[in-house]
C-alpha cells in the first residue's frame, strides 16, 4: 500500500511541476546592429529571499568566441539573472551558449553567484534590470 501511495504522490508532483512551467514566450526588448535582446515573459521564479529570476536571450549577428577552454563560437546566449529590485542588485544564475544550429556548446554558473552586484544606471544591464523587475512585479501581482 505504501508503494502505491508513494507512486501516486510522485506522479502528482511531476504533473503539477510540469503544468507550473509554462512554455517560453520571448518578448523583444531591443535590437542593435550586433544583437537582439529578448526576455521570457512566461517564466519567473521567486525565491524566499524576495528575489526574482528572469531569463534573457541574446541572439548575435556574428559568432562570439567561447570562454577559454570551451572552444568554438556561439550565436545565442540564454542567461538567467536574479534581481533584488528594491535594492538595485543583481547576480547571474546561469549562462548557456548555443551555436547557429541551436546546439548547447557551453555553460557557466549552474548555481547563483554568491555576490550581489549593483546595477549601474544607464548601462545595458540597467535596461535588462528595469524590464526584469517590471516582469517580476507583474507576475507577483497577477500570477
Amino acid at each position: 500500500m505504501r508503494i502505491v501511495m508513494c507512486a501516486m504522490a510522485l506522479l502528482f508532483v511531476s504533473v503539477s511541476d510540469a503544468s507550473a512551467q509554462e512554455k517560453e514566450q520571448w518578448k523583444r526588448l531591443y535590437t542593435t546592429e550586433e544583437a537582439v535582446v529578448e526576455m521570457d515573459v512566461n517564466n519567473v521564479v521567486f525565491s524566499s529571499d524576495f528575489t526574482g529570476r528572469v531569463w534573457f536571450r541574446l541572439s548575435y549577428a556574428k559568432g562570439q568566441p567561447n570562454p577559454p577552454g570551451q572552444g568554438g563560437k556561439y550565436n545565442r546566449v540564454i542567461e538567467a539573472m536574479e534581481f533584488r529590485c528594491p535594492a538595485s542588485l543583481y547576480r547571474v544564475f546561469s549562462t548557456k551558449r548555443f551555436d547557429t544550429k541551436g546546439n548547447l556548446i557551453g555553460k557557466d554558473n549552474v548555481a547563483p553567484d554568491p555576490i550581489w552586484k549593483p546595477v549601474e544606471t544607464g548601462s545595458m544591464l540597467y535596461r535588462l534590470f528595469t524590464s526584469g523587475c517590471q516582469l517580476i512585479s507583474d507576475k507577483r501581482n497577477n500570477p
